[in-house]
């Protein structure tokens, strides 16, 4: 009888030793507390951290949702109408004009986008930062619905950036009396260059996303690699040459 007490005590410490570890949904859901508290930077530093431990696409999707929330941005409120499955056709035809119009041509084409995607939720400059990181982190896997993720949060960063360049483009342009010249459209240019590239990089997440629709986007990959080649021949004039 004496034993009694010994033997429960092994019992005790060998039931503690073969506790199951702490499966990857359980690891998660701590972070999850932390977004429905909206404490969103410690929700930031845990996942990182996690992620250093676990590299699974789960996990990046997690960080990426905690920059999303960070930025006001919930995928259960905006993937009903974000628009990734139409993209409107870009027809940039800038032959023969002069520098002042080829910018205008291509900012036009790209306020077809703009039209597209009226109900997507605007962001400031601080939450397109949290959502571009957001991106980075998910553009480190091909894992098809990490892409889909990306796809959505690049459109939002896009609407901004796009939203917010034509408004400064209509007022430098609609500015009674004033002449543009060329150092006044050069970085309206490179501006036109950079979005061009998101929107490929927007079709390269749609086709990582989606592999069995990748014929179904070629019309729209044909269309910006199109357009980028016809802006890459553009010489830009050389002086103050104003239109």
């Amino acid at each position: 009888m004496r034993w009694i007490p010994l033997l429960l005590l092994i019992a005790v410490l060998a039931s503690c030793s073969s506790e199951k570890p702490e499966t990857r949904e359980q690891k998660m859901n701590r972070g999850f507390e932390y977004l429905d508290q909206q404490n969103y930077d410690q929700a930031i530093a845990y996942f990182q951290k996690l992620l250093k431990e676990d590299g699974h696409p789960q996990v990046r999707m997690a960080l990426a949702s905690a920059y999303a929330a960070r930025a006001g941005i919930r995928i259960e409120n905006i993937y009903n109408f974000v628009v990734v499955k139409h993209r409107p056709v870009m027809r940039i035809q800038i032959e023969n004009l002069t520098f002042s119009e080829q910018t205008n041509e291509v900012i036009h084409n790209l306020e077809k986008f703009l039209a597209q995607w009226e109900q997507v939720p605007n962001v400031n400059a601080q939450g397109r930062t949290d959502l571009e990181k957001a991106v980075g982190i998910l553009a480190e896997t091909d894992n098809g619905g990490a892409r889909l993720y990306s796809a959505i949060l690049r459109v939002v960063v896009l609407k901004a950036n796009v939203s917010e360049g034509i408004l400064s483009w209509n007022l430098e342009t609609q500015s009674t009396g004033k002449k543009l010249c060329v150092q006044d459209i050069r970085p309206w240019w490179s501006w036109c260059e950079k979005v061009i590239s998101s929107l490929d990089s927007l079709g390269n997440d749609l086709e990582k996303a989606f592999p069995k629709k990748r014929e179904d986007l070629k019309q729209y990959r044909a269309q910006l690699s199109q357009a980028k080649v016809q802006m890459k021949a553009v010489t830009i004039p050389v002086g103050e040459q104003c239109f």
